[in-house]
């Protein structure tokens, strides 16, 4: 479980996954060259991708060698366990158990998506944070916005990149983190 929390984790930082985004990811939103996720979000019907970061890269390859790629879900097993929200939220509580004095500051799993756009926004500016969630309207005062032009995508892969430069000490504990099962 502690190989999956650092996948639901990248993705939510990467992403900006909670566990629906996790739970409706497909093997065909994910691009090969570059490597990248494109998908409609479910909750906002909104188009958005994402450059991956090559931990999220490493992650997902662990996860195909691991359970395989033969269902269209991406968080999907074969056995009766399927993966549900609640088994999600369950599982990243338990790591937090496992981390001593974690208790006093181990937020749920929805919490990693307000980090990335935390992230985002620090990066860049509020506009590409509503991007970056895929909310239905990302600039609150414009009405028209999309009416009128398409979302700033080309900014969002920059802000991710400065994330990921916040986050690489944290990621260079730990370079080759995923075990083949």
């Amino acid at each position: 479980a502690c190989d999956e929390a650092r996948l639901w984790l990248l993705l939510g930082l990467n992403a900006g996954f909670a566990q629906a985004e996790c739970l409706s990811l497909r093997w065909n939103e994910i691009e090969n060259q570059p490597p990248k996720i494109k998908r409609i979000r479910q909750k906002s019907r909104v188009f958005d991708e994402f450059q991956l970061w090559p931990e999220t890269i490493e992650s997902l390859e662990w996860w195909r060698a691991t359970e395989g790629d033969a269902r269209p879900l991406v968080i999907c097993r074969d056995d009766a366990g399927s993966y549900t929200h609640a088994k999600i939220s369950n599982a990243w509580a338990k790591l937090g158990s496992r981390i001593p004095g974690a208790e006093a500051w181990w937020l749920s799993f929805k919490h990693v998506r307000k980090t990335a756009a935390q992230l985002v926004r620090d990066a860049s500016c509020d506009e590409n944070a509503g991007v970056f969630l895929c909310h239905g309207k990302p600039v609150q005062t414009d009405e028209l916005s999309d009416a009128y032009r398409n979302r700033p995508f080309s900014r969002v892969p920059e802000a991710l990149h400065q994330a990921h430069r916040h986050l690489a000490p944290s990621f260079a504990t730990a370079p080759y983190p995923f075990i083949a099962q």
